[in-house]
Formats: C-alpha cells, sequence, structure tokens
C-alpha cells in the first residue's frame, strides 16, 4: 500500500486520494469509520517512514486487505516484467546515463 511510501508527498497525497474513494464507495469500510479517522488524523507529510508504515498497515488491516499477500503478488508480477530484455538502447537508466 502507498501510504507507507517513503517520501511525505506520495503519503499525503495517496492518504487523500484513499479518503476520496472511501467516502464515494462506504461499502468498503465495512461499517467501520476508524480507518476513516485514521487516515484523516494521521501527519503523512510529517511523519517518519516507519511510523507512515505501521499506520498503513492499520489501515489496510481495517480494510480487510492482507498487505503481505499483496506484496507477494506484486514482487511477483515485477520479477516477471523485469525479466523481459529492452527493447532498444533507451530503455534502461543505466544506457541513458551512459550516453551523457
Amino acid at each position: 500500500m502507498m501510504l507507507g511510501h517513503t517520501f511525505p508527498r506520495v503519503r499525503e497525497y495517496i492518504a487523500q486520494q484513499v479518503y476520496v474513494l472511501l467516502l464515494e464507495h462506504p461499502e468498503l469500510l465495512a461499517d467501520d469509520e476508524s480507518v476513516l479517522d485514521m487516515i484523516l488524523t494521521t501527519p503523512w507529510a510529517s511523519a517518519d517512514t516507519p511510523t507512515a508504515q505501521m499506520i498503513s498497515h492499520q489501515v489496510a488491516k481495517g480494510l480487510g486487505v492482507d498487505l503481505a499477500l499483496s506484496f507477494l503478488a506484486s514482487s511477483q508480477q515485477k520479477k516477471v516484467e523485469t525479466s523481459k530484455p529492452p527493447t532498444d538502447d533507451f530503455a534502461t537508466y543505466a544506457s541513458l546515463v551512459q550516453t551523457l
């Protein structure tokens, strides 16, 4: 979940988007308004990363999302995506840096 991202601005933006999404789709809350309170009261831009990640896990748990399984699924997908060779010389960052 991106609420635990290392960049504070990313956390703050994602928190705003998740909050709006949950307001638009209250059926995702399963009658538990504490998730909205957690998202609203957490200082996402000023909290340190470990604190933000801890709260992110609490929000995910409140929404019924198992982050361990979603992390495994996303990491497996990244392995599949990264195993493909680049199609041209400028497809990787390293080749871009070498040209500078």
